[in-house]
């Protein structure tokens, strides 16, 4: 079996998936605040939540994670667990349906 040690090396920077990681998530936290200033608040779990998703995206995107697991497969596979699994249902977790509201036709 192979030493782990020897796999680690530096992070894989994907600048698109930083940019639309952190740009969704500013996107979210910018429509928390809309609501806040109308009166509907968002529970500050669901803001946590939704903020944890995203980083762990990031976090096994750009830290070593991502190197490794471009050699090892088990790694790679813990990855799509914590993206798909984790990261994703966090970030539903943190959505509620004010924030998917449409304010069509109210003034």
């Amino acid at each position: 079996m192979q030493s782990f040690i020897a796999h680690i090396g530096g992070g894989d920077f994907e600048p698109l998936l930083v940019i639309i990681t952190i740009g969704i998530t500013f996107a979210y936290l910018i429509r928390v605040r809309t609501l806040a200033v109308i009166g509907k608040r968002t529970s500050p779990l669901r803001i946590v939540s939704f903020v944890v998703g995203s980083s762990l995206i990031l976090a096994v995107e750009t830290t070593p994670i991502g190197h490794i697991s471009e050699e090892l497969l088990w790694v790679h596979m813990v990855q799509h667990i914590v993206m798909v699994d984790f990261a994703a249902l966090l970030m539903v977790l943190g959505l509620t349906g004010r924030s998917e509201e449409r304010r069509v036709g109210k003034e």
